[in-house]
């Protein structure tokens, strides 16, 4: 059954990039890191340090001058969290969440093989991953549904697109903290 999902979106993905429409419609895929913005720690309890998160992606731009973007993105954030309790003990976290990042846009400069864009939106987030620990965190401990605010930048030469942006949290991680994840993220990726 996997498999014939996967061919089915192969062609309807390749049947995309070669419709009339192309100069309208583009697909890619991209791959990103982030860098945290804020550095609040989780709880008094719970400190974090030596953070890692990065992004996998698929995109779908529609229009020309002005677009709209909309992607699915898979986000990693592996951190080295610290418990203080009766003893300070050191455990490796990874949260994973799936993401619908929505966002307009307007090419600043545009031609034929390079354009210069300017995006703003809004993404939708979930918990759909939490690493096993030693420590008692549970999903039950963050945020499963969160939102955030997005702007960014992009560059795209030829078919190769850079992004640097800014997500600003909505909500806390942790439902009782304040602790956001404020992120900088930059992106490579490749449009057809």
């Amino acid at each position: 059954m996997k498999i014939k999902t996967f061919l089915l979106l192969l062609i309807l993905l390749v049947s995309v990039a070669f419709a009339p429409a192309q100069q309208l419609l583009h697909w890619g895929i991209k791959f990103g890191l982030d860098v945290p913005a804020n550095k609040n720690d989780f709880s008094p309890k719970f400190t974090y340090d030596k953070t890692l998160n990065y992004n996998l992606g698929f995109q779908l731009r529609i229009g020309e001058r002005w677009f709209g973007q909309v992607g699915i993105d898979y986000h990693i954030n592996k951190c080295s969290l610290m418990w203080k309790d009766t003893i300070t003990s050191n455990q490796n976290l990874e949260l994973g969440y799936l993401t619908v990042p929505l966002q307009a846009g307007f090419h600043i400069v545009q031609n034929d093989n390079v354009s210069f864009r300017i995006m703003l939106g809004f993404q939708y987030k979930v918990l759909v991953y939490l690493s096993k620990n030693d420590i008692g965190i549970d999903r039950n401990y963050f945020q499963v549904h969160n939102m955030d605010l997005m702007g960014g930048l992009g560059l795209d030469f030829y078919s190769f697109t850079f992004d640097i942006g800014y997500r600003k949290s909505l909500f806390p991680i942790v439902a009782d903290s304040k602790h956001y994840r404020d992120m900088l993220s930059l992106s490579l990726g490749l449009n057809f």
